[in-house]
C-alpha cells in the first residue's frame, strides 16, 4: 500500500510543525512549512510552490498536510499536493472561494 510509506515519511514533519506552532503561538492559524530537519516557516495560506524545494511539507492548524511536488531544487516545486482526503477537500474549497 502506497499510503503507509507516505504517512511514515510525513510523520516527523507533522510533529515538528505542531511543536513549532505551540512554541511560537501559532496554534490556530496559518500553516507551517517544514523543509528537511531545520527549515521551518509560517505562512498565512498555502501558495507559491516554486519558492519551496520538492519534498517540503506544509501542515495546517488541523494537521492536514501537503507536500511540494515536481520541479527541482534550483527552480522550486511545481505544486502543493494534498496528502489525505481532508487536505484535498480544503484545497478544493480554497480554489472555489479564490477570486
Amino acid at each position: 500500500m502506497i499510503l503507509r510509506p507516505l504517512v511514515s515519511m510525513l510523520h516527523p514533519s507533522i510533529i515538528t510543525a505542531t511543536a513549532w506552532r505551540r512554541e511560537h503561538g501559532f496554534e490556530a492559524r496559518g500553516g507551517i512549512v517544514v523543509v528537511g530537519v531545520a527549515g521551518i516557516c509560517w505562512m498565512d495560506r498555502l501558495r507559491n510552490p516554486e519558492r519551496w524545494e520538492p519534498g517540503a511539507v506544509a501542515v495546517d492548524a488541523l494537521g492536514h498536510a501537503w507536500i511540494a511536488m515536481g520541479g527541482d531544487r534550483d527552480d522550486g516545486a511545481m505544486a502543493w499536493m494534498p496528502t489525505n482526503t481532508a487536505a484535498w477537500r480544503r484545497t478544493a474549497q480554497a480554489s472555489r472561494s479564490s477570486p
